[in-house]
């Protein structure tokens, strides 16, 4: 009777162990999981990508704009760093809407943002100045641009051409 109670008792272990083994298998533990991502219908709203269509044809022909990027894809921290988690957690975070690079190297020089601003809270304008700093820090020029307002290609050339040309004069001193 004894031996039946054992048995018993480490068929229901053996269950238990079973059945809270299969839920707590990750995802990366799983043999074939099945995402539950789908694509979305467009990366860019229909303002984001009206501006981005105007930002396309005020860029210089040997530029190139890359979307929706992280600031951590492109800007460097160096390994003698202070508060490097801190910083690095900050790039991971953030994004810029639109980032413009020489397209030989795909060398950035201008970010730019395209938000309502207006609608911001104190935490959100915190991250927002932020952002704006590391960019200057790292010698990249950042425009944020009013989703609630309409530019004219010419005012786009005349911001892009200023961040072009700051750009040119910085690796032209890079290089002396």
């Amino acid at each position: 009777m004894t031996g039946v109670v054992f048995l018993i008792g480490g068929v229901l272990v053996a269950i238990a162990l079973a059945l809270t083994s299969n839920m707590t298998t990750g995802i990366s533990e799983q043999r074939n999981p099945t995402s539950p991502f789908k694509r979305k219908k467009q990366i860019l709203s229909p303002n984001e990508l009206e501006f981005y269509e105007r930002l396309k044809i005020s860029i210089p022909e040997d530029n190139t704009i890359l979307i929706k990027v992280r600031l951590d894809d492109f800007l460097n921290l160096p390994l003698s760093a202070e508060k490097q988690d801190e910083w690095r957690e900050h790039a991971l975070h953030m994004n810029v809407d639109f980032l413009i690079c020489l397209s030989s190297g795909m060398i950035p020089y201008l970010a730019v943002d395209y938000r309502d601003y207006e609608s911001f809270n104190r935490k959100q304008k915190y991250h927002n100045s932020l952002k704006e700093k590391m960019l200057q820090d790292a010698g990249i020029s950042f425009i944020c641009y009013d989703l609630n307002q309409i530019y004219e290609k010419s005012e786009l050339v005349e911001d892009i051409t200023e961040a072009y040309e700051e750009f040119q004069e910085e690796i032209l001193s890079d290089d002396s």
